[in-house]
């Protein structure tokens, strides 16, 4: 039976990846954003416009989160 020391560094070492991943989309994310707000036209957009560059990295984080709660429930 692995120990809580085990366990605690596999599951690090696959969520390492997976952060430095969501870190790079989030910088990119926010690069792109804030130059869309300072170059777009005088046009009030609907809020969803807003939100869209951070859609991505919400569905890449809700998928990683579900894939370790299914690991978990199979053990």
């Amino acid at each position: 039976m692995p120990s809580l020391r085990t366990e605690t560094a596999g599951a690090v070492r696959d969520a390492v990846p997976f952060l430095a991943i969501m870190l790079v989309w989030l910088v990119v994310s926010l690069l792109l954003y804030g130059l869309f707000m300072l170059t777009k036209p005088g046009v009030e957009y609907p809020a969803w416009t807003y939100a869209t560059p951070f859609v991505p990295g919400l569905i890449g984080f809700f998928g990683h989160a579900l894939r370790q709660a299914l690991a978990v429930v199979a053990e």
